[in-house]
């Protein structure tokens, strides 16, 4: 299994919709409106109210929207805009705070709302319009800022309480408890990102920073010890499940660290903060009026700088494929490539012996074969061609497959000690295989298989019922 640098597209805002200013796609875009914007004229009685006269002049300011605009918050703001039609989100403003006021009050935020038209009462709709999708832009924008501020410092003081013991694992010796080591630091790293409120899933930093530490200094040991051969325990590492969306180590480059994390929250949303979304679709002219946010940067140039990033810790996420590791089983043979070692599976043998680091197990095999037959008169069957089969009477005996191994461990789990009686599993580098045949008789047949090697991996050991590794 191999890493790849490929970034996923929702980081980088794939949903169509409006293109935002730097390139960044608005997702949301191009939601039904159902007719389009709501800007038919009021009626009174059931009467049409006439129209207003083309020549007549702009009213002057009435009224205060300010107070309205900022008690618009994010959450309701998003479902306003995601969940209802364009006279909907009208006629909502028009309940809260009267047609009139939505085209005779001053522009309530000239940074965020760039066009406000005060011509006559058919402007309030699209004033309504305006307004709302720039509080949303502007909410959005503060919402981001502050929540990429408050997840980078999160990841901050989790490294930090976590480093010295990182440190402490590096220094371990036994391969068995120094990859425990990492495995647990793992989970802490993710129990505390969770507590923090950025768990592995939801988190828009993603599979970074801290994550990324552990997981390459745990890769690094494991290539460089005799336990190489092996799969790397990806199971045992959650930022495994999340290679995909990119692994690399935070950096001190704010700018384009924001910029890639609220991408991230604008296409799927973040801790807090909603995804970006939009009352028009790609290319409405209404979309001039207001600002969009800018905080996602430019997406080529966020793309270009996460890729390079990406590209400095692949080389320590490359996963080594396993060797093939051939068992060791009756007389067959044991042949792996000249290039390979000879490293031997060994599986269910019986501790028989224990000595200064080394153990004798054996392992018996049989099977039962039939010998001085003789044809009955009794139909065992017929063939579809009409040939007669006819039971056979036999006698049966046993062959046997007597395995003893001699092997050397220099380093076993910590807390292990290989008792006579222990069944084990492990795999060890053949060093001498001698088969010999035993005598023979009709009913019996016996090898005998002798082997020396050295101990490399130990995989379980049962004692009794229970498994103690």
């Amino acid at each position: 299994m191999k890493p790849t640098l490929a970034l996923s597209c929702a980081l980088f805002l794939a949903a169509c919709g409006v293109k935002l200013p730097g390139g960044v796609t608005l997702p949301g875009g191009g939601k039904s409106t159902n007719g389009g914007t709501a800007s038919a004229p009021a009626t009174t009685g059931g009467a049409t109210q006439p129209g207003p006269s083309p020549d007549a002049p702009p009213s002057k300011p009435v009224g205060d929207l300010a107070p309205y605009y900022a008690s618009l918050t994010l959450d309701v703001l998003y479902h306003r805009i995601n969940d209802l039609r364009q006279d909907e989100i009208y006629e909502l403003a028009k309940t809260d705070v009267g047609r009139d006021l939505l085209w005779q009050a001053a522009n309530p935020d000239p940074t965020w709302i760039l066009e406000w038209r005060q011509r006559d009462w058919t402007n309030a709709s699209e004033n309504a319009e305006a307004m709302t999708q720039a509080a949303f832009n502007r909410a959005w924008e503060q919402s981001c800022a502050a929540e990429f501020t408050a997840s980078r410092k999160a990841h901050a003081d989790v490294a930090a309480k976590l480093a010295p013991e990182l440190a402490r694992v590096d220094g371990l010796t036994n391969y068995y408890e120094r990859m425990a080591g990492y495995a647990a630091l793992a989970a802490q790293v993710e129990e505390a990102m969770t507590a923090a409120g950025l768990p592995l899933d939801k988190d828009p930093f993603g599979p970074v920073g801290f994550r990324a530490t552990v997981l390459t200094h745990a890769i690094a040991f494991h290539h460089g010890s005799r336990h190489a051969w092996l799969s790397f325990p990806s199971g045992r590492f959650p930022t495994m499940d999340r290679m995909r969306d990119g692994t690399r180590e935070l950096t001190d480059d704010t700018a384009h660290e924001r910029s890639a994390y609220c991408a991230q929250v604008a296409s799927r949303g973040g801790v807090r903060t909603t995804p970006q979304t939009s009352i028009w679709g790609e290319g409405h002219m209404s979309a001039r009026r207001v600002a969009w946010p800018t905080i996602v940067g430019d997406e080529a140039a966020t793309r270009a700088w996460q890729k390079a990033e990406l590209a400095k810790l692949a080389p320590a996420l490359e996963l080594r494929d396993p060797l093939r590791v051939e068992n060791v089983e009756k007389a067959f043979g044991f042949g792996p490539p000249a290039e390979e070692p000879k490293l031997g599976g060994f599986r269910d043998f019986k501790v028989t012996k224990v000595a200064d680091g080394v153990i004798t197990a054996t392992r018996t095999d049989s099977e039962r074969f039939p010998y001085g037959c003789r044809t009955t008169r009794r139909i065992d069957r017929i063939t579809d061609d009409g040939h007669v089969i006819y039971q056979q009477d036999c006698k049966y005996g046993d062959r046997e497959w007597k395995l003893v191994v001699t092997a050397r461990f220099d380093e076993l789990p910590p807390g292990v000690a290989l008792a006579v009686g222990d069944l084990i599993d492990f795999a060890a580098d053949v060093d001498a295989d001698v088969k010999k045949a035993g005598k023979k008789s009709a009913s019996h047949e016996l090898t005998t298989r002798t082997i020396t090697a050295t101990g490399r991996h130990l995989f379980k050991v049962k004692r009794g019922n229970d498994t103690v590794w």
